[in-house]
């Protein structure tokens, strides 16, 4: 039950005996040494497999390391292609406005900085297409004053080659002009 331990040291007398001690170290001191004793053994169980544990600690944290590594790259090259792809496309389509290509127009689904810049891109080759239409407009209609103001000029010159007399024209003062 819960009887004292005791600890006895025995030291020879010389011509005399012994001289025996003990010391009570009250209950379950023996449990308690043994469970020492036994953590002490653990302990250099441990030490001796020590390098073995520090390998195994150390090659989980490389690769853990290096999936940490591995998932960083590739989040990075991810994110870096959702930034690049609108860019690029962006790009293209400049070079199509270039080439005379005004219809283009790219879609709009961002609404960070690339979608201001995919919107404003959008707008610009709108106002473009509709520049060129009025220009293109104007074009045609001062072709055709041209046309007209030729067939005017030709009726006139074919008038006066024709005419046998001399033809003499004034301004509005009443003053004769060539």
């Amino acid at each position: 039950g819960t009887e004292n331990d005791y600890v006895f040291a025995v030291q020879r007398v010389p011509g005399e005996g012994f001289f025996v001690v003990a010391e009570s170290m009250g209950p379950f001191f023996k449990a308690k040494l043994e469970r020492i004793a036994s953590g002490a053994s653990e302990y250099k169980q441990l030490w001796r497999v020590r390098r073995e544990i520090k390998w195994m600690l150390y090659s989980g944290l490389s690769v853990l390391t290096t999936l940490i590594v591995l998932g960083a790259i590739w989040f990075g090259f991810r994110v870096a292609k959702e930034v690049t792809a609108p860019v690029l496309a962006v790009a293209d389509a400049a070079q199509r406005v270039a080439k005379g290509d005004l219809d283009v127009r790219l879609d709009d689904y961002a609404k960070d900085e690339l979608g201001m810049l995919i919107r404003a891109f959008n707008s610009m080759a709108a106002d473009l297409e509709a520049f060129r239409a009025d220009l293109t407009g104007a074009n045609k209609l001062l072709a055709e004053q041209n046309r007209e103001i030729m067939q005017h000029s030709q009726y006139v010159e074919a008038i006066l080659n024709n005419i046998a007399s001399g033809v003499i024209s004034v301004d509005v003062e009443g003053r004769i002009s060539m």
